[in-house]
C-alpha cells in the first residue's frame, strides 16, 4: 500500500495514499518503500510481543480520509476487469456515423461505455 507521510498540527502520521488527496508537504512513499520498511520493522521487533496504541495519532489518522481504501480497490479492480468491455465498445461506437440526435453520441462523448455497449448489443 503506498502511504503519505504527512503533518499535522506539528505531529508526523502516515495515511493510506488511496484514501487520501496529496496537500504540499506530503512524502509519498510506494508499495515498494512502504514493503521494506514493513519488513524491516518485522525484522527489527521479531519475535517482540506489540501492543502500542496511539489513539490519538489514529484520531488525526482518520481526520485526513477522504474515501475508503477497500472500496478504492474495488473500483480499480471493476475498471480492470471492464477495461476489455470498454474497448470494444469504444470499437463499435468508432463503427458508427454518429449525428447530434443520436443518442449513443452522448453515451459515447461522456465515455460511458458500459451503458454505450448496453444500447448497442
Amino acid at each position: 500500500m503506498a502511504i503519505r507521510i504527512r503533518v499535522i498540527n506539528g505531529i508526523t502520521i502516515a495515511l493510506c495514499a488511496a484514501e487520501t488527496d496529496p496537500v504540499d508537504g506530503d512524502i509519498y512513499i510506494d508499495d515498494s518503500a512502504h514493503y521494506a520498511l514493513a519488513a524491516k520493522f518485522c525484522l527489527d521487533w521479531q519475535g517482540r510481543k506489540i501492543d502500542w496504541k496511539y489513539p490519538s495519532i489514529w484520531r488525526i489518522m482518520e481526520s485526513q480520509k477522504k474515501r475508503d481504501a477497500e472500496k478504492e480497490l474495488i473500483k480499480w479492480s471493476d475498471y480492470n476487469k471492464h477495461l476489455d468491455l470498454a474497448k470494444q465498445t469504444l470499437n463499435k461506437i468508432a463503427n458508427y456515423n454518429l449525428d447530434d440526435s443520436d443518442p449513443l453520441r452522448d453515451c459515447a462523448m461522456r465515455q460511458w461505455a458500459k451503458e454505450c455497449f448496453d444500447k448497442i448489443k
